[in-house]
C-alpha cells in the first residue's frame, strides 16, 4: 500500500450504502469482473468479500471462461529394481490412496477425502472411485477411473496400466454423494519398463538411488540397470476458469509432493513399515505372488538382452504419439 491508502490493482475507496445493499453488491461485483477481466484476481476477490448477499455468487464470479479447462501432466522416474513390486502394490490397493496422498491447507485447501474400490475384476481390472475437496468456492470433485494392467513383459519387457473415466452407465458407480459434487474426467497411463541408458534424468537418479541402496538391507540393484516409470495423465475438473496461482500450485507443488509420498509408500512397504499395505498384501498372497513372479521374468530379461528391445519400441511409440506435458 501507498501512503494513501491504496495499492496497484483496487480503488480501496469505495462507497457502500448499507440502506441498499443490492445496488451496492452488484457494483462491487461489477467491478470484480473487471477486475478478472485484467488478471487481478487477489484484487477481485478482496471486493468480493465485501458483498453482502451471497446468493449473488456463484463459481463464475470467480472463474473466468475459457475452451480448455485440462490439466495434462507427463512424469518420468527411474527406481531401483527392488522397488517395482512394491510401488505396483501401492497402485494396485486403491482402498489406501486416502493414507497416503497428501492434503493441503495453505495457500489453498485441497485433498483426497475417500478412495473406494468398487469393482475387481480378475487379478487387474479395477474400478476407482475418489472424492477430493476444492479450494473455495468451487464444489467438491469426483472421479471414477476404469484402471486396467497389461502384461506385456514377453512381448516387449514392459508393464502397461490403461486408465480412464468409468462409463456412466455402470451399475457399480454410486451416485454423486450431492448434488454440488462434480464428477471429473480422468485419462492416463502407466509404464513400467527397462530404463534406457540414456534417459536425461539418469545421472541423477543414479546418485539417489545408489545412496538409497547402501542405506537398504538385501536390496541389491547394481546388477543390470533401473526401471522406469512414466506416467500421464489428462484431468477435467469441469472448472471454466482456474486462477493462474492455483495452476502454479498443483503443477509445481502439489504433483511433486504426491509423487515423492508414492515413492516413499513404496520404500516403506519394501522395508515392511507400512502395516495396513503390508496386510493388504498378505491378504492377498496369490496376486502377489504371481506379480512376484511375473516381475522376475520381466527383470531377467532386462539384465540377459540389455534392454534394447523395449528402448526400441519405445522409441517407436513416441513416434506414433503426441503426448505433450503441460
Amino acid at each position: 500500500e501507498n501512503k494513501n491508502g491504496t495499492t496497484n490493482d483496487v480503488v480501496t475507496a469505495i462507497t457502500i450504502d448499507n440502506n441498499n445493499n443490492e445496488e451496492s453488491d452488484q457494483d462491487l461485483i461489477q467491478q470484480a469482473d473487471q477486475l478478472f477481466g485484467d488478471d487481478k484476481l487477489l484484487a477481485a476477490a478482496r471486493l468480493l468479500r465485501k458483498v453482502q448477499d451471497n446468493t449473488l455468487l456463484t463459481e463464475q464470479h470467480y472463474q473466468r471462461q475459457v475452451q480448455n479447462s485440462k490439466l495434462t501432466a507427463r512424469i518420468e522416474t527411474p527406481i531401483e529394481k527392488s522397488l517395482l513390486v512394491p510401488l505396483l502394490a501401492v497402485f494396485n490397493e486403491s482402498d489406501l490412496y486416502v493414507t497416503w496422498i497428501p492434503n493441503f491447507d495453505y495457500p489453498v485447501k485441497l485433498g483426497l477425502t475417500k478412495s473406494v474400490k468398487l469393482r475387481q475384476e480378475g487379478r487387474c481390472h479395477q474400478l476407482i472411485l475418489a472424492n477430493a475437496y476444492m479450494p473455495w468456492p468451487f464444489s467438491t470433485r469426483e472421479v471414477v477411473i476404469d484402471a486396467m494392467a497389461i502384461d506385456d513383459i514377453d512381448a516387449n519387457g514392459a508393464i502397461v496400466v490403461k486408465m480412464e473415466k468409468g462409463k456412466d452407465d455402470d451399475p457399480h458407480i454410486p451416485p454423486k454423494e450431492t448434488p454440488d459434487t462434480v464428477r471429473a474426467d480422468f485419462d492416463g497411463g502407466l509404464l513400467f519398463r527397462k530404463c534406457p541408458h540414456d534417459h536425461p534424468t539418469l545421472l541423477h537418479s543414479k546418485t539417489e538411488t545408489r545412496s538409497a541402496g547402501e542405506h537398504s538391507s538385501g536390496n541389491n540393484d547394481s546388477d543390470g540397470g533401473l526401471i522406469l516409470v512414466c506416467f500421464t495423465m489428462c484431468v477435467d475438473s469441469h472448472i471454466s476458469y482456474v486462477p493462474k496461482d492455483l495452476i502454479n500450485f498443483v503443477t509445481r507443488s502439489v504433483l511433486g509432493l504426491m509423487w515423492g509420498q508414492l515413492l516413499q509408500v513404496a520404500e516403506d512397504i519394501r522395508e515392511g513399515k507400512r502395516e495396513q499395505h503390508v496386510a493388504a498384501i498378505q491378504a492377498k498372497q496369490e496376486l502377489y505372488a504371481w506379480v512376484e513372479e511375473r516381475v522376475q521374468v520381466l527383470l531377467a530379461n532386462i539384465v540377459n538382452d540389455g534392454g534394447s528391445g523395449c528402448e526400441k519400441q519405445h522409441d517407436l511409440k513416441e513416434s506414433n504419439e503426441n503426448i505433450k506435458s503441460e
